[in-house]
């Protein structure tokens, strides 16, 4: 069974966090992924920024980043995925989409096996 669980720093995702943890388990049943701890932390520009330089190198803010921490590969897996809620915004108004359309697109993003790194750096 897999567990999700929402976080915020700062920065208010547009609806509730259940609904982003619906959003996230689906995607996961659709994946085929089980075992699987997630964690989704919704977080500001400057936040992703800083994580986007200590872990990847890069000294910007982005949308989503996905981390797999533990149990890669086999039964067990736990992960975090970060969604940037004011590149979210951002992106909503540049593509005519509600905010909380483009909070679900990069949560499922975020979640899918396939576009998880292989290892935090």
């Amino acid at each position: 069974m897999n567990r999700i669980e929402t976080f915020s720093d700062k920065s208010r995702p547009p609806f509730g966090r259940a609904v982003m943890a619906r959003i996230a388990r689906r995607v996961l049943r659709a994946e085929g992924k089980k075992n699987l701890n997630l964690r989704i932390i919704f977080n500001s520009d400057r936040s992703m920024k800083r994580l986007n330089a200590t872990f990847l190198g890069r000294s910007y803010a982005t949308d989503v980043i996905s981390f797999p921490l533990a149990g890669t590969g086999g039964n067990h897996t736990e992960a975090e995925v970060y969604v940037n809620i004011d590149q979210a915004r951002r992106q909503a108004a540049r593509e005519g989409v509600t905010n909380r359309n483009e909070v679900a697109r990069l949560v499922i993003h975020g979640s899918r096996a396939r576009s998880m790194p292989r290892q935090k750096p």
